[in-house]
């Protein structure tokens, strides 16, 4: 274009080309630049959009690593034994997270995990939902490896509670019953929500169990707590063998939080419960007690057991205490 310009102007100087005939190739020019630009505008918008589909299909056609086995081995009608059985994991970027951890989850028992951040808590509930198998070891149920076991049908006899729930743009009620699609009963989930704590406020909203949540849609928005309760409504909304509570406080008022746990024995009661936890005064439910530490089980055994062994579960007591007793002596109020 710079060169087509130049020659207009040397042929207008020879006397070859009148000043109207410049205006003509130089508003010519103009229109030829936008037009390209648009052009390369263009095909960059759609070169992006190309690479953006491609990699949705390439997520639609993805293979999930953890797979039914061809003959799954039918799960018994009771509860069984869960035991990890010399646990390691690594994630695919080479980041261990357990190293040759072994415990038993006995049916009907109530069994708190604790330790500091990344200590592999939650790899560990990841691993008993077979979200992942393991690096090295074994879980198995009954003594059957759970790699052996229908995962659906595994799936369908847990429910869980996790830190990053779910907060779907639904009704109160169709939140709820998601633990169990196609179940409908009403009864079932008022009993979800009169346990979680949620009952009382469900029926506070203009629509009862029937108002739309989320503003997506125009529906009520609630706290962090109330969709922390919802949720876990809806995890005991299933009838499920094992339950899993990743954290289920995390976002409740110290109010809510001690009416929670004081109704602890009732929500587990039946169940065999695996409580994952920063805050130890929550322990005190728990049958027994297990302790990780950079992905290694420290530590196992009853909260008075723990203690007197001076190790790390009560050097973490000590540290939890002694910030209450701060706080009190700095706000007796």
């Amino acid at each position: 274009m710079a060169g087509l310009f130049a020659w207009s102007i040397y042929r207008a100087a020879a006397g070859q080309l009148s000043a109207g005939e410049v205006v003509i190739v130089v508003g010519g020019l103009t229109r030829l630049q936008g037009g390209v630009s648009n052009l390369i505008g263009n095909s960059s918008w759609l070169l992006d959009r190309v690479l953006y589909f491609g990699k949705y299909f390439d997520f639609l056609a993805a293979e999930p690593q953890v797979k039914n086995p061809e003959r799954p081995v039918s799960l018994p009608a009771k509860t069984p034994h869960i035991r990890f059985e010399h646990v390691s994991f690594h994630y695919p970027d080479g980041r261990a997270a357990l190293h040759d951890v072994s415990f038993e989850l006995r049916p009907g028992e109530t069994v708190a995990v604790v330790g500091e951040n990344g200590a592999g808590k939650t790899t560990l509930v990841k691993l008993l939902l077979r979200f992942y198998d393991p690096t090295e070891g074994a879980v198995t149920l009954g003594g059957v490896n759970l790699r052996e076991v229908d995962l659906n049908a595994w799936r369908k006899r847990v429910s869980a509670v996790f830190q990053d729930f779910g907060r779907y743009a639904y009704t109160v009620r169709e939140n709820v019953e998601l633990a169990d699609v196609g179940a409908g009963d009403e009864v079932r989930a008022t009993a979800a929500l009169t346990k979680s704590g949620f009952l009382t406020s469900a029926r506070n909203l203009p629509g009862g169990l029937q108002t739309r949540l989320g503003k997506a849609f125009g529906g009520t928005e609630l706290s962090g707590g109330q969709w922390q309760k919802l949720a876990l409504a809806r995890a005991l909304y299933r009838d499920a063998d094992v339950l899993v509570l990743d954290e289920p406080t995390a976002a409740l008022d110290p109010r809510a939080e001690a009416a929670l746990y004081t109704q602890f024995v009732a929500l587990t009661a039946g169940n065999t419960a695996l409580l994952i936890t920063h805050r130890l005064g929550s322990v005190l439910m728990a049958d027994r007690v297990l302790v990780l530490k950079a992905g290694r089980l420290v530590e196992e055994g009853t909260h008075a057991e723990l203690l007197t062994r001076s190790g790390e579960y009560a050097e973490l007591w000590a540290l939890q205490a002694a910030q209450y007793r701060d706080r009190a002596a700095r706000d007796p109020t």
